[in-house]
């Protein structure tokens, strides 16, 4: 059993790649697209698999083994990106003052003289 920390993230059922790697192939023969976005979908399909290569990673507790492939790096890829994204929510996070707040819209008729509020 590979020891995992508690706050790993749990990969999605369905991946952008899955369906990349399951539909990619007949829109892109159906499609006219640039070949910057062939290339992010070729990309994307081939990220973490055998086609990229990678090593064999051990578990320090057991001794379990598994291929560990490598990334794209491509900046559109969800899952190379997941990271920085992570990291740049963060920073966000923490210019944003520390108070409770809500986003409240509502309507006024024009012909209304007045603002009657309601809960």
């Amino acid at each position: 059993m590979l020891a995992v920390a508690d706050d790993a993230p749990v990969r999605p059922k369905c991946e952008l790649a899955h369906v990349f790697r399951e539909y990619g192939e007949d829109y892109r023969r159906t499609h006219r697209l640039p070949p910057s976005h062939r290339r992010v979908m070729q990309a994307i399909e081939n990220c973490r698999t055998s086609d990229l290569g990678g090593h064999m990673e051990q578990c320090n507790l057991c001794g379990f083994k598994h291929p560990a492939y490598d990334s794209c790096r491509n900046r559109h890829c969800p899952k190379c990106q997941s990271l920085t994204k992570a990291r740049w929510l963060e920073k966000q996070s923490a210019k944003l003052l520390p108070v409770g707040a809500f986003h409240l819209v509502f309507r006024i008729k024009r012909n209304s003289g007045f603002l009657k509020y309601e809960i």
